[in-house]
């Protein structure tokens, strides 16, 4: 870590957004001449101190996104510490969160969706091969590099995440729920493969503009996530391919020991389909 004032090296930009521990402002170098921006996310020390989860969470967090070196991974360029605050640099991406792309669109093109699966599952593969799960996988934290691409995504907010050692389960009980690995909500234990779950659910949301468990409160949605209770209603699906449905199902399956991996999900015919196998 730099143990300077940040303000001292950056001109501090937009509020881009708030979490519980941090805050996430546009910066631009001071004498860049090409003012690129980045990201900062500032953490202040008196908030994480209260928990000494919360300060392991945030060691963890920076170890785990110096190891990450993938174009789909957001990058961390530097991180500074004063007396009251931690600042992570990160890149800047101004294409916003898949989240607010998917109200947009209401419902990806198979043929987009695939693209986003594609990048996204070959982050986890990297991901998953360096022992880091990332915990928390939702629309909300997949940022498009650009306004004018759907698909170029990174992997972000890795607050949650954590190093799994071969043939280690963790135990935390955390996520979101709707996007959650059954797993987790059990309390058996779980792997790198509730990132798999995750992306199934995310890839289901692509394909109908539908959230995978609905219910009328989180109770029932929570309920239905650890049932694993999910339909396919042909007033959705009948439009999508045989394929996309299958790999969806197979990224969704209840026990994880027969989910597929990411790396065996990108080798699935799905993704070797031209566009006129989709219409069909």
């Amino acid at each position: 870590m730099i143990l300077l004032d940040l303000k001292d090296e950056f001109k501090m930009g937009d509020l881009l957004g708030r979490g519980n521990f941090a805050k996430v402002h546009s910066c631009t170098r001071k004498g860049d001449p090409d003012e690129t921006k980045y990201a900062l996310k500032t953490i202040e020390k008196a908030n994480i101190k209260k928990c000494q989860r919360n300060i392991q969470s945030v060691l963890q967090e920076i170890d785990i996104l110096r190891k990450l070196q993938h174009s789909h991974v957001i990058k961390l360029h530097e991180v500074y510490e004063s007396n009251k605050y931690i600042h992570l640099v990160l890149s800047y991406l101004d294409g916003g969160e898949l989240f607010e792309r998917i109200k947009s669109r209401h419902v990806y093109q198979e043929k987009t969706a695939m693209s986003v699966m594609k990048n996204m599952l070959e982050a986890l593969r990297y991901m998953h091969e360096n022992k880091v799960v990332h915990r928390d996988l939702k629309p909300e934290n997949l940022i498009l590099a650009s306004k004018d691409n759907d698909y170029d995504l990174r992997i972000a907010d890795f607050g949650l995440a954590s190093f799994v050692k071969e043939g280690e389960v963790l135990k935390l009980r955390c996520g979101s729920p709707g996007y959650v690995a059954p797993e987790i909500l059990e309390d058996v234990g779980y792997d790198e493969k509730s990132d798999v779950f995750s992306a199934g659910v995310i890839l289901y949301v692509l394909l109908t503009g539908r959230p995978v468990f609905r219910g009328y409160n989180l109770n029932e949605i929570l309920l239905k996530n650890k049932r694993c209770d999910i339909e396919y209603p042909d007033k959705y699906w009948s439009k999508i391919s045989n394929q996309a449905k299958e790999i969806v199902e197979k990224l969704l399956k209840k026990n994880p020991n027969e989910r597929i991996s990411a790396a065996d999900a990108l080798q699935h015919e799905w993704f070797n389909q031209d566009e006129k196998e989709m219409n069909d």
